[in-house]
């Protein structure tokens, strides 16, 4: 009997309720400044239908139910001008003890007139420091991009435009979850020419409970994507937990160094010399009407273990413009089997010229042994699929932008490299540098290259050829995770389609309340690494085509 009593206990915990808080005050407060009050209940009454929709049992309340919320439940604090103290020391004492805590913007910060406080919500439950500047409209457009391993990240995580008419508060103290950038993802926020911390969302813990905070206005969120950015703030919020893999199966980033092997071919030695000083991988894409001219030097290349040999097309023409016929028989099928000849490399990856693509071109590479193409930039932090190519988009400024816009000052060019190869992959993203054997590998022009490849070998990023990087992901996205809440933590389930053992993976668990400890698995499997609000479990010769259980325990 006391068993079965405990086990109701433990599922009444698990399906928590969610709340909004619409004050007297904060009416008030809009009325005073002759806000839009009708717009803001048409936003929490969103908040309210998406929650039900989720199945969660979801109520909107006033400051003076606050003694409603049980420890395991939901509070939205969304857009409010206005909160009392006491209410805010509720809040504080219903975090403390086991609650989640969604809130925005001026709700953090705010007394019951609507004024600055010093003891706030934001300094008493996150550690945000406020800079005590901000991103006004008028300075210049800005752009986020969320971090890939976040616990509210979306698939194909994209840079997102951003829309506001408010000025928007800076913090520091903490890490992101999603940050101002620009247009390219390739460097913070600047603020009067320097860069700053340039935070937008970020979530932690306190004490027993949890929260999550973004800085911005709820109006910002209106368009698609930042609809699913929501919905994945509100799943984090509702279900406590989110797993999140590893984008490069067991690398938390990557970096990505290539050459189009183009004019001035000879250069090519530059480029595979610089590769072989630091030890480092790196692909060429060769033109295959120049890389027939120099048998010796492409049979020298394909033999370094290093060295990826892929194609820039047969001729270096517009492609789009050509028959199937032609791009089969000569400058994609026919260039392969041409590169093959010479390297005696299969190839895997290919880099259009004049980064242009369409369908015809992808049904041909479909039918060839391509399995990648470098494109041009997709504000796309991470690959994505293409039908069943892997579509690289290309992150971070490559040699020709450096000629126009730096005009071959060595040392901006170095800086910037290493800036934008630090940044990118603080987002988890894969950062690319693209050269050419004309441009960058020209004669004493490769010291730039080399002062990158130093830089990323003293930082112990991952670099790696494209084939790799693409047989990476097709991997880790053929293993599914998923899991079910037990009175002792979390079942994990690790569903392996793959049709080999995989060696290695690793999956991070992110928690917004009571954290895990232990972990309990027939697999070949450990904890490595905790924080605050996560571990990540590493996982060693998963068998192929099995269903497998671990399970993570308090």
């Amino acid at each position: 009997m006391k068993k079965v009593l405990l086990l109701f206990l433990f599922v009444i915990n698990l399906f928590a309720d969610a709340y909004i808080l619409n004050s007297d005050v904060n009416k008030e407060r809009y009325e005073k400044l002759h806000l839009d009050f009708w717009s803001f209940n048409k936003r929490i009454n969103y908040i309210k239908d998406l929650l039900i929709k989720k199945g969660v049992k979801a109520k909107i309340i006033k400051e003076s139910d606050l003694d409603e919320l049980k420890s395991n439940d939901i509070l939205f604090l969304i857009d409010s001008f206005a909160i009392s103290r006491e209410a805010q020391n509720q809040i504080v004492d219903f975090v403390a003890n086991g609650g989640r805590l969604v809130f925005n913007f001026k709700s953090a910060f705010l007394d019951e007139k609507g004024y600055f406080t010093q003891k706030n919500l934001l300094l008493k439950l996150t550690k945000l420091i406020p800079l005590g500047y901000g991103y006004k409209p008028s300075d210049h457009d800005i752009f986020t991009v969320q971090h890939l391993l976040s616990p509210v990240s979306i698939p194909n995580t994209k840079v997102i435009d951003f829309v506001v008419y408010d000025t928007i508060p800076f913090f520091k103290g903490r890490k992101p979850d999603l940050e101002f950038t620009n247009y390219s993802a390739t460097e913070p926020l600047r603020y009067k020419g320097k860069f700053v911390p340039s935070g937008a969302l970020w979530d932690g813990k306190y004490k027993k409970g949890g929260w999550i905070y973004f800085s911005f206005p709820f109006y910002v969120m209106n368009t698609k994507q930042w609809k699913e950015v929501f919905k994945s703030i509100v799943d984090y919020a509702v279900n406590g937990v989110k797993i999140v893999k590893y984008p490069y199966l067991t690398f938390d980033k990557m970096t990505f160094i290539s050459e189009d092997t183009e004019y001035k071919y000879t250069n090519f030695k530059n480029f595979i010399y610089a590769l072989h000083k630091y030890d480092v991988n790196g692909t060429a894409f060769c033109v295959g009407r120049l890389a027939k001219l120099h048998p010796e030097l492409m049979k020298i290349a394909g033999k370094y273990k290093f060295l990826e040999i892929s194609s820039h097309s047969y001729s270096h023409t517009k492609l789009v413009d050509y028959s199937k016929q032609i791009l089969k028989q000569i400058e994609i099928n026919g260039n392969n089997k041409l590169l093959y000849k010479l390297s005696g490399q299969i190839v895997k990856g290919f880099r259009p010229p004049r980064e242009e693509i369409n369908n015809k071109m992808k049904d041909v590479m479909e039918t060839s042994s391509i399995d990648y193409i470098l494109a041009s930039y997709l504000q796309q932090l991470k690959p994505k699929y293409f039908g069943r190519l892997m579509l690289f988009s290309r992150m971070g400024t490559d040699d020709y932008q450096y000629l126009m816009e730096l005009d071959w000052n060595k040392t901006q060019i170095i800086n910037k490299m290493i800036q934008e190869s630090d940044y990118i992959t603080s987002l988890n993203g894969m950062y690319t540098m693209s050269t050419h054997t004309h441009l960058m590998n020209y004669k004493t022009n490769v010291v730039m290259l080399e002062a990158l490849l130093k830089h990323l070998k003293e930082k112990h990023y991952p670099v790696l050829k494209g084939r790799d990087i693409a047989n990476l992901i097709f991997t880790k996205d053929k293993i599914k995770i998923n899991y079910e809440k037990t009175s002792k933590g979390l079942k994990i389930i690790i569903d392996n389609h793959n049709n080999k053992i995989v060696k290695e993976f690793i999956f991070r668990v992110f928690y917004l309340t009571k954290p895990y400890q232990k972990l309990v698995s027939k697999l070949n499997s450990r904890l490595i690494k905790y924080d605050n609000n996560y571990v990540d479990i590493k996982v060693f010769d998963l068998p192929s085509k099995t269903k497998t259980i671990m399970f993570l325990e308090y």
